[in-house]
């Protein structure tokens, strides 16, 4: 969170957001109080819109709800904290492991000056039993070394299995932190940073990047009509969908609230507009039917904008090119796709 903002505006982003969260019956727990503050501090205009959304409506926002937007946009942070944590106690094991390598090494060294040592009492040994005592101590000092090795391995093993405990620890962590909660595909962060990558291929290549940006029409209604057990299952449903129909490096994530958003790397505005069509085909086809009372619960359809990237621009305005582009489809009546070139089109035909 960011801590920049001073005591007056602080003191009144904190009341607006403890008087709506009491108006809305929503619990003031520290999770929520710094979604509502983040709110009215206004630095997240995507969280905002989301949060619009669902202050338009009449219904109580859940505990469930606050929760899923506070993974969604504020919990970053806390996860990137674990991540430093874990990979700083695998360090620690590490320089464990080679502090007890270095006492090995240390004893060996000395074990060899001992045999030396050995070798020189032997060579002057005249009588039978001061050569037995030489024959005796070296054994005392190769057993000695021997339960050292031991020890040694055992270290070894367990520093071993720490360290792959850990390891694993450290990929369930970063797992989550781009998964999305709700639906399992990627998340608003991992979209962020595979764009920011794929941008830099593209202007490596010069190859085409684009960028889909879907919408579930009308999406509120089915919450307020049957619950939010089915927007959750619809939200789930075109997520699978989505990650059925990508292929090779496209990644499809879950951008916020009903949105997600495709990237499309070598692939010109034409094919993407195809992979658009064949996510919003394939999205109607799938009538909701309700397995307990045979209830039909209608089709489900999207609007899908697109945008291409082009060399040089920030990734900003070609996020708001895309989504310009899905709201004007949802303008001019939902279910269907739309490209920033149409868009640009029908605006000079206007003009």
């Amino acid at each position: 969170m960011d801590h920049s903002d001073t005591l007056e505006q602080a003191a009144e982003f904190a009341r607006s957001a403890f008087n709506l969260m009491e108006e809305r019956g929503i619990a003031a727990t520290p999770d929520n109080f710094a979604i509502w503050y983040l709110y009215f501090a206004g630095r997240d205009p995507k969280m905002n819109r989301s949060l619009d959304t669902l202050l338009k409506g009449d219904e109580a926002i859940s505990m469930e709800r606050s929760a899923e937007i506070h993974r969604e946009f504020i919990l970053g942070e806390g996860q990137n904290t674990v991540v430093h944590n874990t990979a700083t106690e695998i360090k620690q094991e590490l320089n464990e492991i080679l502090k007890r390598l270095g006492t090995a090494g240390d004893d060996a060294a000395q074990y060899g000056r001992t045999l030396d040592t050995f070798s020189e009492q032997l060579a002057g040994a005249e009588e039978s039993e001061a050569f037995g005592a030489v024959l005796s101590d070296i054994a005392t000092a190769t057993r000695a070394m021997e339960r050292q090795n031991h020890d040694l391995e055992q270290q070894l093993e367990s520093s071993s299995s720490e360290i792959s405990r850990l390891r694993e620890d450290l990929e369930d962590v970063r797992r989550e932190a781009i998964t999305d909660a709700m639906t399992g595909i990627f998340n608003r962060r991992f979209f962020d940073i595979s764009l920011r990558e794929e941008a830099v291929l593209a202007e490596e290549s010069s190859e085409n990047l684009c960028l889909l940006m879907i919408d579930i029409d009308k999406f509120k209604n089915f919450n307020d009509t049957y619950g939010h057990l089915i927007g959750d299952l619809i939200l789930k449903l075109l997520a699978n969908m989505l990650t059925d129909t990508i292929k090779g490096r496209d990644t499809a994530s879950r951008y916020g609230g009903e949105e997600f958003a495709v990237i499309l790397p070598e692939t010109s505005l034409q094919n993407a507009v195809k992979v658009a069509e064949t996510i919003r085909r394939r999205t109607k086809e799938k009538e909701l039917k309700n397995r307990s009372t045979g209830e039909i619960m209608g089709r489900v359809t999207v609007s899908i904008g697109v945008g291409c990237y082009l060399l040089g621009e920030d990734l900003s305005d070609f996020i708001a090119r895309a989504d310009a582009a899905l709201y004007a489809a949802k303008h001019a009546g939902r279910d269907r796709v739309l490209t920033e070139r149409q868009i640009t089109a029908n605006m000079a035909d206007k003009s």
